[in-house]
C-alpha cells in the first residue's frame, strides 16, 4: 500500500513545493536521519525518534544546529501544512565539509506499507552478506541501500537480513529481526544493530507483559531451530516472516500474534494520549 500526496517540505526554515525537491542536492557529505510514521496526524513515538537522532549525532561528533524543540516544531508544522495525515516523515541533517554547507530537511516521503493479508501470511526474506560500518548510527549508506534494494528486487522478497563475517545474523536492511523459540523471543544484541524505535517498544512490551526476550548472538546455522520470526520497523510495525531463504516459519504463531496485538494497542494508546493534549510541544 503506497502513501504519498504532499504539497510542501521544510528546508532550513522555508516551505518549498514538494515537486521542487531534488535529492541529488544531498548526495554528497554526511547525512543523519530519522523516519517517523504519522497516523491520523500524530507522529508516532516522536520523542524516541528524536532521542535516537541525538544519539546518532553524538556517536559521530555531528553537530545538530537545531534544538530538540525546533525539530519537533518543524515536524508538527509539516503535518499542519500538508493534507496527508497518514504517511511517513523523513527528517535529516546534512553537512558537506568542502563547501561548509548545512541543511535541515523535513518532508513526507513516498511510503509502502505491507498489505493487511501479509500480517496473516507473513513475508519472504533472504540472507545477505553485508555489515553496517557503524550500526548504532542512523546515517545514510547509499552503497548498502542500493545493493540491498537490488537483492530484494531480483529475488522478489520483502527484506534481506544482513549477516556478518562470523555468519551471525544482525538486522534487516531497513528493519530489526526477532525469532521465537517456544515461549522465548530472541534478537541480536543492541551493540550490533541499528536499534530501531519499534524494536525498543517490542522489548519493553515483552518486559511489561512478562514475555522472555533475550538479546544474544544468533548464528545462521541456528535459524532452523526457531518456530517463528518477525521484522519490526516504522512502516511494517510487527510483521510476521514466512521464510528466510529455504527455511520456513509459522506466521500464525500464538506468541507472535499476541505481540502484534500488543504493539497495535500501544500505538492506539500513544495516539489517544497525544490527542488528549498530554504530549505537548
Amino acid at each position: 500500500m503506497l502513501q504519498s500526496e504532499n504539497e510542501y517540505f521544510y528546508l532550513n526554515g522555508n516551505w518549498i513545493p514538494d515537486n521542487d525537491y531534488a535529492s541529488n542536492l544531498f548526495s554528497e557529505g554526511i547525512t543523519i536521519y530519522e523516519v517517523i510514521r504519522v497516523i491520523d496526524g500524530i507522529p508516532l513515538f516522536l520523542e524516541e525518534h528524536l532521542n535516537r537522532l541525538e544519539l546518532s549525532a553524538r556517536l559521530i561528533n555531528f553537530n545538530l544546529w537545531l534544538s530538540y524543540k525546533e525539530i519537533k516544531q518543524a515536524v508538527y508544522s509539516l503535518i499542519d501544512k500538508n493534507s496527508n495525515p497518514n504517511s511517513n516523515i523523513q527528517l535529516f541533517f546534512h553537512y558537506k565539509a568542502d563547501s561548509n554547507t548545512q541543511n535541515f530537511v523535513c518532508r513526507f516521503i513516498q511510503t509502502h506499507y505491507p498489505e493487511k493479508n501479509t500480517y496473516i501470511s507473513g513475508v519472504k526474506s533472504m540472507l545477505f552478506a553485508a555489515e553496517r560500518k557503524n550500526p548504532r548510527v542512523k546515517k545514510t549508506d547509499r552503497s548498502l541501500r542500493s545493493k540491498a534494494d537490488h537483492a530484494i528486487a531480483i529475488n522478489d522478497v520483502y527484506e534481506v537480513i544482513l549477516i556478518n563475517q562470523k555468519k551471525q545474523i544482525t538486522e534487516g536492511s531497513r528493519s530489526n529481526i526477532f525469532l521465537i523459540q517456544g515461549k522465548t523471543i530472541l534478537t541480536p544484541p543492541k551493540k550490533k544493530v541499528l536499534a530501531g524505535v519499534t524494536r525498543q517498544k517490542v522489548i519493553l512490551l515483552c518486559k511489561e507483559n512478562k514475555i522472555e526476550c533475550i538479546e544474544q548472538e544468533i548464528r545462521v546455522s541456528q535459524l532452523s531451530n526457531f518456530e517463528a520470526a518477525f521484522f519490526t520497523g516504522t512502516s511494517p510495525k510487527v510483521l510476521p516472516v514466512k521464510s528466510i531463504g529455504q527455511i520456513n516459519f509459522d506466521p500464525g504463531n500464538d506468541l507472535l500474534k499476541r505481540l502484534i496485538k500488543l504493539y497495535d494497542e500501544e500505538i492506539k494508546r500513544y495516539i489517544k494520549l497525544a490527542k488528549s493534549g498530554l504530549k505537548m510541544l
